[in-house]
């Protein structure tokens, strides 16, 4: 997944990361990056998984952690599944 495939998108109390293509675990060290970047406002994290190509289970887990460690007792929120990944959950 290459930096400008990536987005997160703030809104109010919510942020949305947007993630498409071929999530690497690179990337789960970006994302951690851009929630520290957040609003401290914000107290729902959705991932949009909609567009994402595939990764691997090691990689599900990084993004996991990176969603369940964002803010201690906020929402988090998944919109949309991966095909690659719905049979691992």
């Amino acid at each position: 997944m290459l930096d400008r495939d990536r987005m997160v998108e703030v809104n109010d109390e919510t942020a949305t990361f947007v993630l498409s293509g071929t999530v690497s675990a690179s990337d789960v060290s970006s994302m951690r990056r851009a929630c520290r970047a957040i609003p401290a406002r914000v107290r729902t994290l959705r991932l949009n998984l909609g567009d994402v190509d595939g990764f691997d289970a090691q990689v599900m887990d990084g993004v996991r952690g990176v969603a369940g460690r964002f803010r201690p007792l906020c929402t988090i929120v998944r919109t949309a599944a991966p095909n690659s990944a719905a049979g691992g959950d």
